[in-house]
Formats: structure tokens, C-alpha cells, sequence
């Protein structure tokens, strides 16, 4: 295991909190996403770890959403229910980012209890002429509503592609046409 990228993700998760706590004042829905690695999961101390990150910074874990990507296809699948479920248990909501890139993607949200699906990019870019990827995109939404889970559509890129979207009933939209990565800073002056 490769204590480095362990530290590293433990580092971003608790940099995220204590910087975006102080936004809660003023809006107290705010929540953050952030990924996860598979050295952080495979690693018992984490739990731990993820309960001391959110008692220091005092940031309320369902204002958390933990990502896990599809390309965690290795990792036992019985061993991941447990971590999502234990991420639960404190109150933190759990995604499967980019949905679909991989053929584990079904097997995982029809094993594990997530709480979102993230749809990846790449089934949205050129879905306004693309009769297999508006099928599919739908039946992923479709499968999400009756699962109880909130959907994301990810790589929303402009405004037709926006306007297009909304007879999908995603619960997000993410993407360059609502902002490229900003500061902190940036996202203070965005948000008053």
C-alpha cells in the first residue's frame, strides 16, 4: 500500500471541510463532493480517520458526499458495501462517479446501497443526435428513480445542451457551463 496517496486523500478530504465549513453560515444546504481512492478504503484506520477529519472541522457529515469511482472494479464488492454502509452510518451520502465508463458500474450500484449515480461524460457529450445514448441515459435515470437515488449528469457544456436535458429529471447538472474549476476565493464571490 502506498502511504503517500493515503495521506494525500486524507489531506484533501479534511482541507475541503475546514474550507468550506465557514460557508454554511450563510447557506446552511451547502455540500461538497470528494473523491475517494482505493488506498484510503482498503485501509481499516480510515474510519477513524473520516469520524476525527469531521469532528475537528465540525462539518456536519450529511452536508458530505463521499465519490467512488468505477474504476474501483477490483476492489471486493462485499468489502465496498461495508464501507458505504459505514460512511452512512455517520450520516455522509455516497456516489458513484462516472457511471458507466466501466462494465462494473451495474454490478456495483446493483450490489452496494449508494445514494447517487453520476453520469459520465462521455454518454452526454453528443447525446442531442445520439439515439443510444439518450436510451441509455434514460434508463439509467430511470433505474436511479425507482432505486431512490439523486442522479448527476456530468460534461454540460453549453446552454442547448442544458435546455436539452431538462426532460431528463436529473436531480444535477455539473459542468463548463456552469463554471471551470475555481478557488475558494471564486467561490465566495459566486456564491454572494
Amino acid at each position: 500500500t502506498d502511504p503517500s496517496m493515503y495521506d494525500l486523500g486524507n489531506f484533501v478530504l479534511r482541507t475541503a471541510l475546514s474550507e468550506t465549513k465557514p460557508l454554511l453560515a450563510s447557506k446552511p444546504d451547502f455540500f461538497i463532493n470528494v473523491n475517494l481512492s482505493v488506498r484510503q478504503l482498503e485501509r481499516p484506520e480510515f474510519h477513524q480517520e473520516v469520524e476525527k477529519i469531521l469532528d475537528e472541522t465540525k462539518f456536519p457529515a450529511g452536508n458530505l458526499c463521499m465519490e467512488l469511482t468505477e474504476r474501483r472494479k477490483d476492489f471486493p464488492l462485499d468489502v465496498l458495501k461495508k464501507e458505504v454502509c459505514y460512511f452512512q452510518s455517520l450520516g455522509i451520502r455516497v456516489a458513484m462517479d462516472d457511471y458507466g465508463t466501466g462494465s462494473a458500474s451495474s454490478n456495483i450500484v446493483m450490489n452496494v446501497p449508494m445514494n447517487e449515480i453520476k453520469i459520465d461524460m462521455s454518454f452526454i457529450r453528443g447525446i442531442i443526435d445520439n439515439p443510444k445514448n439518450q436510451a441509455m441515459v434514460r434508463s439509467i435515470l430511470y433505474f436511479a428513480d425507482k432505486s431512490n437515488m439523486t442522479t448527476c449528469l456530468e460534461g454540460v457544456e453549453n446552454e442547448e445542451l442544458q435546455n436539452y436535458l431538462r426532460d431528463y429529471n436529473a436531480t444535477w447538472f455539473q459542468g463548463y457551463y456552469y463554471s471551470k474549476p475555481i478557488s475558494l476565493n471564486e467561490l465566495v464571490k459566486l456564491m454572494k
